[in-house]
């Protein structure tokens, strides 16, 4: 049963190879050096893009256009609730 599991591993392994190679446009043919050079080139790429946060001033017009929509969407969901309520005491 040890070697079953053991075996299905790497058949599993073997699978996830072939499908990272096929992603990079290689295939199992293709040199051992060559396809650490493009998974190397590859993570050099991905790792240069470094983002910068930038903090950005809000206007106070927004935050009061924040705080009152906050305000109307608290109201709107009281009627609601209190809408449902009429409306299950009356059925």
């Amino acid at each position: 049963r040890n070697d079953v599991s053991s075996l299905h591993g790497l058949i599993k392994t073997n699978k996830g190879r072939i499908k990272m190679r096929e992603a990079l446009g290689l295939s199992l043919n293709d040199d051992l050096e060559t396809v650490l050079k493009r998974h190397w080139l590859l993570g050099d790429f991905l790792n240069k893009d470094k983002l910068k946060v930038k903090k950005v001033k809000i206007n106070s017009d927004i935050k009061k256009r924040k705080k009152l929509l906050a305000e109307y969407k608290s109201a709107l969901t009281r009627y609601k609730n209190k809408l449902d309520e009429e409306r299950r005491a009356t059925n």
